[in-house]
């Protein structure tokens, strides 16, 4: 069977994340704070090297949303809690939407007993009801009259809103009186 050339291009994004994710754990950038490596470190290296496990883990979720495919590692989230971190508030947004995302996929995708991992029929459409209330929230927390979204942000919460909507199509296959019951 021949593979489109969109599929190399997937699997080649997300090898290149995963060795990109691989590297920064071997030296340590997940641990910045607490390695005796950096202990000597200036603070500007310190917060560059934070940053960039940050920015590590947004590219990590938007790959995996992205394209279908699990993250290579589980989202950081201490990194939406570190307040002393010099970070821009774009890239910042960006934290909330990639951990909006890692929810998603770690909520819908939480049934070890089905081979595919999702929650059962009966379960879903609760689960993305609250899920839609949540993104609508985080959404009006992004983008509202003290901090506006810019275009990159808004692309990327789109992609979270489509990532949730296909999750909807999985009730199709659920008998019309179960839907029905579920609504």
């Amino acid at each position: 069977m021949s593979r489109g050339l969109g599929d190399v291009y997937k699997r080649q994004s997300w090898n290149t994340i995963g060795t990109a994710m691989f590297q920064a754990l071997r030296v340590g950038l997940n641990s910045a704070d607490f390695s005796k490596e950096y202990a000597t470190a200036n603070w500007d290296l310190i917060n560059e090297q934070r940053r960039t496990w940050i920015c590590c883990n947004i590219v990590s979720q938007i790959i995996a949303s992205s394209m279908g495919f699990p993250p290579y590692v589980s989202f950081d989230h201490s990194v939406l809690l570190n307040e002393i971190i010099e970070i821009s508030l774009p890239l910042r947004q960006m934290i909330q939407i990639a951990h909006f995302e890692n929810q998603i996929i770690k909520t819908m995708n939480s049934n070890p007993l089905s081979p595919s991992g999702m929650v059962e029929p009966h379960e879903r459409f609760p689960l993305l009801h609250v899920l839609t209330q949540q993104l609508s929230q985080l959404e009006f927390q992004l983008d509202n009259s003290t901090t506006r979204l810019d275009d990159i942000r808004k692309f990327l919460l789109y992609v979270a809103k489509v990532h949730l909507q296909t999750y909807y199509l999985s009730l199709i296959h659920i008998s019309e009186p179960t839907r029905h019951s579920l609504i």
